[in-house]
């Protein structure tokens, strides 16, 4: 598969919208597979995996998220 950035910045648009609400892609599931072949990818898995993109996705940690009021 040949990746591309605007592929990235799609994947990582479908990645916000999951954190958002995670069943939000359950009636697209083209769109489904190209977020799971996106991160099938070595590098992408690698990055998934570590602990920068954990605190990154952190939903209890995010500010975004976690605003008292």
């Amino acid at each position: 598969m040949k990746v591309t950035y605007p592929d990235f910045l799609l994947y990582e648009l479908l990645e916000w919208s999951l954190f958002a609400e995670p069943e939000c892609l359950l009636t697209f599931p083209r769109l489904e597979a190209f977020r799971r072949r996106i991160e099938s990818l070595p590098p992408v898995r690698t990055y998934i995996d570590s602990n920068v993109h954990q605190m990154a996705t952190d939903r209890e940690q995010s500010s975004f998220w976690n605003k008292a009021g």
